[in-house]
């Protein structure tokens, strides 16, 4: 970035973050566009990526220990929990399907996703 060019909202965000892991929770892109409707029904969001392999990554915050039939039911769904360091998070602005921000708790995108595939 030259001098004269302005940095993103995205590159700000992820700069302040810079050296710091945040948590995610990777899906399936048909099962991610559905929870992240869910999360709108209730005027919620969370930063949303999606990879060059079709993976949607929801970003949370730090989960309270998850109930085992929490993981299993997520696991089911084919949804990985994660921790992904910043650097690795895109910068261009494409990449996102909600831009960065405060992520919201990782039990309401779990809960999201869960009823997300009952709707599907």
């Amino acid at each position: 970035m030259t001098t004269t060019e302005h940095p993103t909202p995205t590159h700000q965000i992820l700069r302040a973050l810079l050296g710091e892991t945040v948590h995610a929770l990777a899906m399936p892109a048909h099962l991610g566009a559905q929870a992240h409707h869910q999360l709108r029904l209730c005027l919620l969001t969370t930063p949303i990526h999606h990879t060059p392999t079709g993976t949607w990554v929801f970003l949370t915050q730090p989960p309270e220990t998850p109930a085992h039939r929490t993981l299993t039911a997520l696991h089911a769904l084919g949804v990985i929990p994660q921790n992904v360091q910043v650097e690795q998070l895109p910068t261009c602005p494409d990449q996102w399907v909600t831009p960065p921000r405060t992520p919201a708790p990782w039990a309401t995108v779990a809960a999201a996703t869960r009823r997300a595939a009952t709707h599907t």
